[in-house]
């Protein structure tokens, strides 16, 4: 079963450099590498809101660890 596994670090309170990946790039680019996600584990680190992680799932990777070091998309990405 596929699922998606969220090791946030909420200790750095500073203001982080940001870029959050648009879902339809992340899923394109799980595209291009599809036959290599099948059933296979994932790390997304700097995971942001996800994006590359879902897509992982959606071409058919079986876990996703996603590390994501603001506090605050950590916690939004735990309450998904």
């Amino acid at each position: 079963m596929a699922q998606l596994d969220l090791a946030g670090v909420p200790t750095q309170d500073e203001a982080l450099d940001q870029w959050l990946t648009l879902p339809r790039l992340a899923t394109r680019v799980a595209e291009w590498f599809v036959d290599h996600l099948k059933g296979q584990r994932v790390l997304e680190p700097s995971a942001g809101e996800g994006a590359v992680g879902d897509a992982a799932l959606q071409a058919g990777a079986r876990h996703v660890t996603a590390v994501e070091l603001d506090p605050r998309m950590a916690e939004r990405l735990r309450e998904r």
